[in-house]
């Protein structure tokens, strides 16, 4: 395992256990999740925090400025503590620990289901719906778009993958004849 890895999971875990604590495992979710979404798409800010020129003191006056008061303590303070250890730049990966942990407690499960062009909200409502019934489980479902597939639908939940898409059953078409093609010049 990568050491930036071991250092995520290592915080991920820490506020995992605090939000078990505090029954605050949703709350903490929704707002590391906003936090994670300020730091990456704000480039002036990540470049201050990052800045090896600017004192710790100044960055968490920065941290405080924007955050005190405005989301829990816990979080701010794990703030601190990534820019006190030069790990600012690791709250993605942070988030994605703590994210699979929560999960992982409430049998939540994503469902990664690629599609040639965007689903409704309805179609992805009825999608959850059904996969939930399915898996007899809390179903989150995450739509990536990309037009290669054609049409149809690849789903990955866990370890299962269906692949119901026009690009996968042409590939699979063109093993087969490529198969058949060998054995006939055999």
């Amino acid at each position: 395992m990568h050491v930036l890895e071991v250092a995520s999971r290592r915080y991920g875990n820490a506020l995992f256990e605090i939000a078990i604590e505090k029954n605050k495992l949703e709350l903490f979710l929704e707002e590391l999740k906003d936090v994670r979404n300020i730091l990456t798409s704000h480039e002036e800010l990540r470049s201050l925090l990052h800045h090896p020129n600017i004192p710790f003191e100044q960055k968490k006056k920065v941290i405080f400025k924007i955050f005190k008061g405005k989301i829990e303590d816990e979080i701010v303070n794990l703030l601190i503590i990534l820019i006190e250890n030069n790990r600012i730049s690791d709250i993605e990966l942070v988030y994605y620990d703590y994210k699979y942990l929560v999960y992982k407690y409430k049998r939540k499960k994503i469902a990664y289901v690629t599609t040639a062009v965007e689903m409704t909200a309805e179609e992805v409502e009825a999608l959850r719906q059904r996969l939930s019934d399915k898996y007899q489980s809390e179903i989150e479902v995450q739509n990536i778009v990309d037009p290669e597939i054609i049409g149809g639908v690849h789903l990955k939940i866990g370890d299962h993958i269906i692949d119901s898409t026009i690009k996968g059953q042409l590939t699979q078409i063109r093993k087969r004849f490529l198969q058949e093609y060998r054995e006939v010049r055999s």
